[in-house]
This record gives C-alpha cells, sequence and structure tokens, in this order.
C-alpha cells in the first residue's frame, strides 16, 4: 500500500507540475520509472480514474485558470499548455467542459463582474 501511495502522490504531483502539458501517459511512467500498466493499475485502484483523465482534468484545470486569469489570447494558452493546434485545444475543451475555450472566458468573467 505505501509503494502504491507514492506512485499516486508522484504522479498528481508530476501532472500538476508539468500542468498536464506531457499528453502522454507514457511520459509520466517514463519519469516514474515504471511500466504504463503498472502506473495505470495503480491509479485505477486508488482514484477510480485513469492516469488519461487525471492528465485531461489537470490540463481543463490549468486552462481554466488562465482563460479567467490572465489576458492570453486562446491561440496563446494553447500553446503554452504544449498543444500544437488551437483548433484541436478547442475542440478538447469543449469536449471536457461544453463550452468553447472563449465562452467559458465570458462567462466567468461575467460572473465575476456580478460580483464586484
Amino acid at each position: 500500500v505505501r509503494t502504491e501511495n507514492r506512485i499516486v502522490r508522484e504522479f498528481k504531483k508530476l501532472v500538476i507540475s508539468e500542468h498536464g502539458s506531457l499528453l502522454r501517459v507514457q511520459d509520466y511512467a517514463e519519469i516514474m520509472n515504471i511500466s504504463v500498466s503498472r502506473l495505470s493499475a495503480v491509479i485505477k485502484e486508488a482514484t477510480s480514474l485513469t492516469p488519461g483523465q487525471i492528465v485531461r482534468n489537470e490540463l481543463v484545470n490549468s486552462a481554466k485558470r488562465m482563460l479567467a486569469n490572465s489576458d492570453l489570447n486562446v491561440s496563446e494558452i494553447c500553446y503554452s499548455l504544449k498543444f500544437e493546434d488551437p483548433s484541436y485545444f478547442g475542440r478538447f475543451f469543449k469536449r471536457e467542459t461544453g463550452f468553447t475555450p472563449s465562452v467559458f472566458r465570458e462567462h466567468i468573467r461575467g460572473k465575476y463582474h456580478q460580483l464586484k
């Protein structure tokens, strides 16, 4: 159990430090020096999520923070999160959140201005 906990902590720490920008679970497994199947099994057992889901969640959270708190345009955010194509980033973000990046930004900033 201790080894599993260490693996989960190390994986989550890596994902957060990279903002999920290592897009392949294989990259994380290589850094951690364990097999993809071992990483997947341990993460799934401990969190009920796949490593890929955790990576995507962190990417989405990083994108949301940048959309809400920066004046970077969507393309700049896309590239800073290591996506190669703004249109793919837009589709990814919409699939994960139900909103396009621009609509999310308008929505979140509209809420913020209502609170002032």
